[in-house]
């Protein structure tokens, strides 16, 4: 026995249209032809239609233009994961063409040792750094991989949020900075464990070229700590300050610092500390 016939339901629609929540604001509009239709008010029918075409545009615009930020969305996750691939496929092509490289050098080489000592040297040095290559061109091949998995992951994750339309929280999700730091730290166990990997007595050595109260071991969960990582990139033949502290995201007198700190402490002469540095850990190869 309620009463119908009313005029809240178009007025809330008008509100909410001027503060441009369409979607109230359809609602609302369709509920009010509903209630005038059943109530059969001439008067509530004529005022509700004359409303209704005005906010159906209205909603049907903001329908539009978010299918066409979707559309846009996919377009440039796909154009991301293009370029992905691309980039993988050149990354390829060069290691085959370095490992072919590599093959003839190596023939070369035997060639070469037989004819004095220091050729024979530097095919060792050669051989140290190719070992090193492999290594890490293995684990990036590995780290490619989990970052195309990640950005499907993304993708699919932001996907089915623009379909839900919450654009709120993929706005969230873009500002927040939680997942490269977390990228960050990853890349530094992964740097700290193939360094050790191929310099296993690296922090032993380092620590007897220092005085015996200043030697720095890491803590009990690190691998490598800020000094140690340093003269890690330093002992691999990166000893520019500007490329440590990009690859460490530290200031460069931070890393002025640190160098300085740390030589300071050495028990031999301090100019030579980091010459020294760069003759520790031999490779073991079995």
């Amino acid at each position: 026995m309620a009463n119908r016939d009313n005029a809240s339901f178009h007025d809330l629609a008008l509100a909410y249209y001027d503060k441009q929540d369409f979607d109230r604001a359809f609602r609302y509009i369709e509920k009010t032809i509903d209630d005038a239709m059943l109530c059969k008010v001439r008067y509530r029918i004529i005022e509700g239609t004359s409303s209704y075409p005005i906010i159906n545009a209205a909603y049907q615009q903001k329908i539009n233009s978010q299918n066409k930020q979707l559309i846009a969305l996919v377009v440039v996750v796909s154009i991301l994961l293009l370029g992905v691939i691309i980039g993988l496929i050149v990354i390829y092509r060069q290691v085959q063409h370095l490992r072919r490289i590599r093959s003839e050098l190596s023939g070369t080489n035997q060639q070469l040792r037989s004819l004095n000592t220091e050729i024979n040297q530097t095919n060792l040095k050669l051989s140290e750094s190719n070992h090193i290559k492999e290594e890490y061109i293995a684990q990036f091949f590995d780290m490619c991989s989990s970052y195309i998995d990640k950005m499907e992951d993304i993708r699919k994750a932001l996907l089915k949020k623009a379909s839900n339309y919450q654009w709120e929280a993929i706005r969230e999700q873009l500002k927040s900075t939680q997942m490269e730091e977390r990228e960050i730290q990853q890349l530094y166990i992964n740097f700290d464990r193939i360094f050790l990997n191929l310099y296993p007595t690296f922090v032993d050595e380092f620590n007897a070229l220092l005085q015996e109260d200043e030697k720095i071991y890491p803590k009990k969960n690190e691998l490598l700590n800020t000094e140690l990582r340093i003269f890690a990139l330093i002992r691999l033949g990166i000893d520019d300050s500007v490329k440590i502290a990009s690859f460490l995201r530290y200031s460069l007198r931070t890393v002025y610092n640190y160098r300085t700190k740390v030589r300071n402490k050495a028990a031999g002469h301090r100019d030579a500390f980091e010459a020294s540095v760069c003759q520790i850990a031999t490779i073991d190869r079995p």
